[in-house]
């Protein structure tokens, strides 16, 4: 199951101005590996929202199913 797929993740970018080298440099991740995700998506869903979070610029809330500790 795809958490975040690769078209899903070019149109977030482009929603939010976000090139590959603007995103390479945020993550610390080569600008290969951005656009290898750009084609293939992400299939985990740890992964897919530190990936959410970098594009966008801001927490994407917790999981579902998740329990949180106050």
């Amino acid at each position: 199951m795809l958490y975040l797929s690769g078209l899903d993740m070019q149109r977030l970018m482009r929603r939010h101005h976000i090139t590959i080298l603007t995103l390479s440099r945020r993550m610390g991740i080569p600008m290969t590996r951005v656009r290898f995700r750009r084609q293939y998506g992400i299939e985990d869903r740890h992964v897919a929202r530190d990936w959410l979070e970098a594009i966008a610029g801001t927490d994407p809330g917790p999981l579902h199913g998740t329990v949180q500790l106050e």
